[in-house]
């Protein structure tokens, strides 16, 4: 897979998203996932120099990717939760 590059606002913003929704709904399987792509994935912390503003190693790859997913999904709901006080409640 390629770099991700983190150069634009909206992906320093959904960068964010994506760590707090990894951290808040990441569960037991996503971090342990995580753990073994920073050990054992196709580049590793072991074998990949960091990079600034760029996600080069596996393990960011997939927290950026399924903290993203579940993130969004977590923005949206709060989004819908507000909308819904303020129209119906």
């Amino acid at each position: 897979m390629k770099d991700i590059k983190i150069d634009t606002l909206f992906m320093k913003i959904q960068y964010w998203i994506s760590w707090i929704g990894f951290i808040i709904l990441g569960l037991g399987g996503a971090w342990i996932i995580a753990i073994f792509l920073a050990s054992y994935g196709k580049t590793t912390s072991y074998d990949a120099d960091k990079k600034k503003d760029v996600l080069n190693k596996t393990w960011q790859k997939f927290v950026f990717i399924y903290g993203s997913i579940v993130g969004d999904f977590l923005v949206v709901g709060i989004i819908w939760a507000v909308l819904e006080g303020i129209f119906i409640g």
